[in-house]
């Protein structure tokens, strides 16, 4: 991400933030403050080992281009419901993760339940999930049913978590949304008392 450039190609009163190898990154037609700025004050993209920034950078312009802060105040926000849905995409494919990586553990449940403890660690002759299912007279529901019993209190964490995630994303939308209210709303008594003022005639 962005670094500050040395102490002796900046002045005190204005900073400067090096773009070499940065990726380009669009700010809103409104906004005053540059994406390298906005790093700095509010910190890197929260990204894990895995993820890609072309990928967060994506969602980025998506919402600025969608909301076009026009200040501090609504870049903070608007980083902020980033961030809140980049969390929530990555819960969603931990959820998908957990339940792929349990697939095989969720056969074995099943071939547990349909022939008991000790019959179950013989070869039924399957090469794949749907062929066992077929063998042992399943529907293909069935290996994901398990799979979410087997792994219930995992993905109701998670499920929990994004639901938390989303009412955070969708608070801070409203709070952005109250403040333009307000802001709109002391434009036009402005307007209003400049009208009504001696010499403020149209």
């Amino acid at each position: 991400m962005a670094k500050a450039a040395s102490s002796s190609s900046k002045s005190p009163s204005s900073p400067k933030i090096s773009t070499q190898n940065k990726p380009s990154r669009i700010v809103s037609s409104h906004s005053k403050i540059s994406i390298e700025e906005l790093d700095e004050i509010f910190g890197a993209p929260p990204l894990i080992e895995g993820e890609e920034l072309k990928n967060y950078e994506a969602l980025e312009h998506s919402l600025r281009s969608a909301i076009n802060p026009s200040d501090i105040l609504e870049e903070l926000w608007v980083r902020d419901m980033v961030d809140a849905q980049w969390e929530i995409l990555r819960f969603k494919k931990m959820k998908v993760s957990i339940l792929d990586m349990s697939k095989l553990r969720a056969l074995k449940a099943l071939k547990q339940e349909r022939y008991g403890i000790y019959e179950s660690q013989k070869d039924i002759g399957a090469q794949t999930y749907s062929e066992a299912l077929e063998i042992m007279g399943y529907p293909e529901s069935a290996l994901l049913a398990m799979n979410y019993s087997i792994n219930l209190e995992k993905l109701t964490t998670i499920e929990n978590n994004i639901f938390k995630l989303e009412r955070r994303r969708n608070e801070t939308l409203g709070a952005l949304e109250n403040y333009r209210s307000i802001k709109s709303k002391r434009k036009s008594l402005i307007v209003d008392l400049d009208v009504q003022s001696p010499g403020g005639k149209k």
